[in-house]
């Protein structure tokens, strides 16, 4: 019996306690902001930006130059690549770059991409819409005179010839010719 006191003595001290728990939980999630006495947001420091000194130096005041005096191994840097610029610009001659061969309908017939001032070279790509292989290639023989431009390629079974005379600075008048005999009047412009 004893045993039996002690834990109703025991049960009936967490019963009355147990109303005293509930009145400190809360009825209903709280949100976290809640959860703080004081509502005010937490202090941030004053952070100032420093005022720009008077007298400061500008972009304008460098002359758009930032690095300043050049070392004597940067200036000679410089001056063999503008002198490589010059030497490739004097080789390439007036017949580098893309051009494309049309005939008298305005028809893309071929397109080249030529390169070289004194010996010329290059490759070709068929521009007609057919379904052939061997559409692309590079130029077999290219021979120019002051006026005149005779360019050979071959391709899809067939070998072709392009003869030109200058018409202008970037247009070229002529024949292309087939190895089947086939003739057509073309003119070749600059890209």
């Amino acid at each position: 019996m004893r045993l039996s006191t002690a834990c109703l003595s025991l049960t009936s001290g967490l019963l009355l306690a147990l109303p005293v728990m509930a009145q400190t939980l809360p009825a209903a999630p709280v949100p976290y902001h809640s959860l703080s006495k004081s509502r005010t947001p937490p202090a941030v420091m004053n952070v100032t930006v420093p005022a720009v000194p008077q007298g400061a130096v500008t972009v304008d005041l460098y002359g758009r130059d930032y690095e300043g005096e050049k070392s004597t191994s940067e200036s000679q840097y410089d001056t063999r690549v503008q002198t490589g610029l010059a030497s490739r610009a004097a080789r390439s001659g007036t017949l580098e770059g893309g051009w494309v061969v049309t005939d008298v309908t305005g028809q893309g017939l071929v397109a080249l991409q030529l390169r070289g001032g004194a010996k010329v070279e290059g490759a070709w790509r068929s521009l007609e819409n057919t379904n052939a292989y061997n559409r692309s290639g590079l130029i077999e023989r290219i021979v120019s005179g002051d006026n005149s431009l005779r360019i050979d390629y071959a391709g899809g079974g067939k070998t072709y010839q392009l003869d030109l005379q200058k018409e202008s600075d970037r247009r070229w008048q002529g024949v292309l010719s087939d190895s089947t005999g086939g003739k057509t009047p073309v003119t070749m412009t600059a890209q």
